[in-house]
């Protein structure tokens, strides 16, 4: 009787607390049957400035820098600064890696408009006649180094860029990457 309450609050303890996966032995001396909670793994989503965003599972305890690692490590313009590396995973969690152009990345739709200037010109706005390779990069966490190149290539022999919906041109831009970045650029 006493080894079924202990198998029993274990069980409930470790299906009430969610996240734990049961462990059972029976110790061959006593018959007397164990039961272990061990801590499911972590499932998380991470994207922004790394090489293969994207959702992955990780085993309990794991720390952001085990995450960046599983998806390839951060590219070049990542800005690591404000992440603590060290700081344990949450289970359904979703980390953004910022580019050194954070605050291009943080507007979007559904957030706050961008800050407007004293002549009443978005500020932080970006210009894609204008822009480098780094700051069309920096722009989406769909763009990446090849699109960023893909839009330079455009303009260099299209000409000027009038409109954001001009990108749908260039092949591998599309509708969806477009609508990420049309809060974010300057529109004639």
């Amino acid at each position: 009787m006493a080894a079924w309450a202990v198998t029993a609050v274990a069980a409930t303890s470790a299906f009430a607390g969610g996240g734990y996966w049961l462990y059972e032995s029976r110790d061959e001396n006593s018959g007397i049957e164990i039961v272990i909670p061990t801590p499911a793994p972590v499932v998380v989503q991470v994207s922004g400035a790394v090489m293969n965003p994207g959702v992955y599972e990780l085993p309990a305890g794991a720390r952001l820098q085990d995450l960046l690692d599983a998806a390839g490590g951060p590219y070049g313009n990542a800005n690591l600064d404000p992440l603590n590396l060290a700081r344990l995973l949450g289970d359904g969690e979703r980390v953004d890696v910022p580019t050194e152009r954070a605050e291009f990345t943080s507007v979007g739709p559904g957030s706050a408009a961008p800050a407007v200037d004293a002549g009443g010109t978005a500020s932080n706005l970006l210009d894609l006649n204008t822009a480098t390779l780094a700051e069309l990069d920096a722009l989406s966490d769909l763009i990446g180094p090849t699109r960023a190149q893909a839009i330079i290539d455009y303009r260099e022999e299209s000409g000027p860029i009038e409109r954001v919906d001009d990108l749908l041109e260039i092949n591998g831009i599309g509708s969806r990457i477009v609508d990420s970045i049309r809060g974010l650029v300057l529109q004639p």
